[in-house]
């Protein structure tokens, strides 16, 4: 699925557009209704006994502007408020969530993600979990099993390779346990971004059994 074209075009465009956005402007008022949600509904469900150090709330936050930007809006809303900033991005997402959403729910992946290579920027995620536009290189999730597939993929020269970790609690997912397969995405023989895809136990399950459709 690297391979496809339409996947290469939109890790291409997201990727543009992310980058995009810049560090210009104010954003104190996203970060504050971000540091709201992080303090009072994602850290009291990651912070549990399931975990051995706590995630401060300063280091669960996204680290750069644009990643306060998009968060604010796409993952306390779900979609897009008006914005100037993230008119850009808004655009690509128009035209390339429905197919990605699409893929998701018609294979049975828990997500998908698309990441810059280079800068480590998950600029793309169907679900919009608190992993979305952190930095796999840098920033709060850069010791997960994603960030290693990541890692892995990002380093790769080869097209239609494909990189598996393990299952772990993963806290962008409220600690459920994932697992993650990443690949390298080439357009015109050079390589644009990582395709990853993120599988949960249902989902393996419900790959191998097809819901159980052969009984």
């Amino acid at each position: 699925m690297a391979q496809g074209q339409a996947i290469a075009d939109a890790m291409v465009r997201f990727s543009e557009a992310f980058k995009a956005i810049g560090r210009d402007g104010d954003s104190a008022e996203e970060e504050t209704r971000l540091r709201s949600y992080y303090r009072d509904h994602f850290l009291p469900s990651v912070n549990s006994d399931k975990r051995e150090e706590a995630l401060p709330l300063t280091k669960a936050l996204p680290r750069s502007k644009a990643g306060i930007l998009l968060q604010s809006v796409y993952v306390l809303e779900g979609k897009v408020t008006r914005n100037d900033r993230l008119d850009a991005y808004a655009r690509v997402h128009v035209d390339y969530h429905p197919m990605l959403e699409s893929i998701k729910q018609k294979v049975g992946f828990y997500d998908i993600l698309l990441i810059d290579h280079e800068t480590g920027a998950i600029v793309y995620s169907v679900l919009k979990e608190p992993d979305f536009a952190t930095n796999l290189y840098s920033g709060p999730h850069a010791e997960t099993n994603l960030a290693r597939a990541f890692g892995e993929a990002a380093l790769s020269r080869n097209d239609g390779s494909t990189q598996l970790v393990d299952f772990q609690m993963y806290p962008p997912s409220r600690m459920l346990p994932a697992c993650f397969v990443a690949a390298p995405i080439f357009r015109n023989g050079r390589k644009v971004g990582v395709l990853a895809i993120q599988l949960d136990v249902h989902d393996i399950n419900t790959t191998m059994t097809g819901e159980r459709q052969w009984e």
